[in-house]
């Protein structure tokens, strides 16, 4: 059986940004231990259990960027796709995938060398930077196969720092459908339907999560997310190693209070560390979960991340060890009485 650490590094080496995520999709069709559908996005549905609907949500997708031109001498243009930041990619590697091949490139600019003064002050532009991946000419980029609307990715593997903690790419979706294929597979004593839904073109306006909630038109939902902790600074007050963050307010949603009260209530009794947050400028799925149907109760849950969206995203197994633990509680916790409960009192 596959160890826990190899599955991790097996997530994050499949590339999938949105609208491209097929390489996640088909493993976990082959993956998950429960019931599995799709919606006609591409979101893969996962069922267990019999009885009122609950939904947790887990995105694909990773930054990235499509192809969009070949200059004569070889050089790759892109789009990007999600929210790749020019600081953390510059001379980075990438991987270019095509329909039979990978081909890896290093992100270019302007050579610091060849800058003025005022250049080297600046942050150059994404739309000034190019993907070189050793080619001479524009015929043999594409008789390479690499063809306009191919997929760009980070080419960074996964890794072990110290202290149980580990470094690599795509990280920041990879990490929660880790954790919540773990809870799928694993979780067997239930009173209620749970839908694991693992969704796609989460960076494109978390479009999955808005059809997979309309096919699961669930009572109860959790979006399960990343989220950038700033303990390596001074003023960081969420931190790695410390425990899920269960949120009560961002961009999107304020927290179903007693959904919220109740999962914080469990990870007292059953001594699973936690972290209370909100997100000023961060927009979780739970914001389109809650509006399904006739809405849904919703609270969104945050695996502590460093570096969110870089080539080098670090996360602490325990954290994601106790998310799963904060899961599991949780959905085999539930019945009738407590569903209504939370939603009426």
């Amino acid at each position: 059986m596959i160890n826990k650490i190899e599955k991790l590094r097996n997530l994050t080496k499949l590339n999938a940004i949105a609208s491209n995520e097929s390489l996640v999709t088909n493993y976990l069709k082959g993956e998950l231990e429960a019931e599995v559908s799709s919606d006609r996005l591409g979101s893969v549905v996962a069922k267990k259990g019999n009885g009122k609907n609950i939904l947790v949500t887990a995105p694909i997708d990773e930054i990235g960027m499509i192809v969009t031109q070949v200059s004569q001498s070889g050089m790759i243009s892109f789009q990007s796709v999600g929210p790749l930041n020019p600081k953390n990619a510059i001379n980075q590697l990438f991987s270019v995938t095509t329909k039979s091949n990978t081909f890896l490139a290093s992100l270019a600019a302007k050579p610091i060398m060849m800058q003025s003064k005022e250049e080297l002050n600046k942050v150059d532009d994404l739309k000034s930077m190019y993907l070189d991946a050793g080619f001479t000419s524009d015929k043999q980029v594409f008789e390479s196969g690499i063809q306009i609307g191919d997929m760009i990715t980070r080419f960074s593997p996964l890794n072990k720092l110290e202290n149980n903690r580990y470094i690599g790419k795509a990280l920041e979706s990879r990490s929660c459908v880790f954790v919540l294929s773990e809870l799928m597979n694993h979780v067997n004593t239930l009173n209620v339907t749970l839908n694991g839904a693992f969704t796609v073109q989460h960076k494109m306006h978390m479009k999955g999560a808005k059809t997979s909630s309309y096919m699961t038109q669930p009572e109860l939902a959790l979006s399960l997310d990343t989220v950038e902790v700033g303990d390596n600074q001074s003023d960081g007050s969420l931190k790695l190693g410390m425990g899920p963050v269960i949120f009560f307010y961002d961009q999107g949603l304020i927290a179903h209070p007693n959904l919220r009260k109740y999962l914080v209530k469990l990870c007292q009794n059953n001594d699973i560390p936690y972290q209370e947050g909100h997100q000023l400028n961060g927009l979780t799925e739970g914001h389109y979960l809650q509006l399904s149907k006739l809405g849904a109760a919703t609270v969104s849950v945050g695996i502590p991340l460093r570096n969110k969206n870089s080539h080098q995203e670090i996360v602490d197994m325990n954290d994601l060890e106790n998310t799963y633990k904060l899961l599991k509680v949780f959905v085999e916790s539930l019945n009738d009485k407590i569903i209504d409960e939370i939603l009426y009192n």
